[in-house]
């Protein structure tokens, strides 16, 4: 048996898509989009080289922009690192925290004090039943 073809594959195959950036001497460069997976190329493409710093190179892969690495392969696994780092660390986005405007429920008080607590523990504890 053999499968059908996958529309998107063919399409894809047919008019490859690309992708394109500014080199170091300004002159546009072009280059063939190719994914396993089917995946649309990225709208923007940034060089990044050794002079980039982490968080900058951060903010821009979560704006959505492609970085190209030109460098030696020790550099670009330390920005690797580095962006898996504050990955790890990233504050949850806006849109997943509670509205500050959002009702809190009327059955949910606030802790008690430590005090109020102890005289509740005493209170039920055995040796305080003389």
């Amino acid at each position: 048996m053999t499968a059908a073809p996958n529309p998107s594959t063919s399409a894809q195959s047919a008019t490859p898509a690309t992708i394109g950036w500014q080199a170091a001497d300004g002159s546009a460069q072009q280059a063939t989009w190719h994914s396993e997976r089917g995946v649309a190329p990225p709208r923007r493409v940034q060089r990044a080289d050794d002079t980039l710093p982490a968080d900058t190179a951060y903010r821009l892969a979560c704006e959505g922009t492609a970085l190209l690495w030109q460098g030696d392969f020790q550099n670009a696994r330390h920005l690797l690192q580095a962006l898996a780092r504050r990955a790890d660390h990233a504050p949850p986005h806006a849109s997943s925290a509670r509205p500050a405007s959002r009702p809190v429920a009327r059955w949910s008080s606030p802790r008690p004090s430590t005090a109020t607590a102890w005289r509740r523990h005493s209170a039920r504890a055995p040796w305080a039943r003389y």
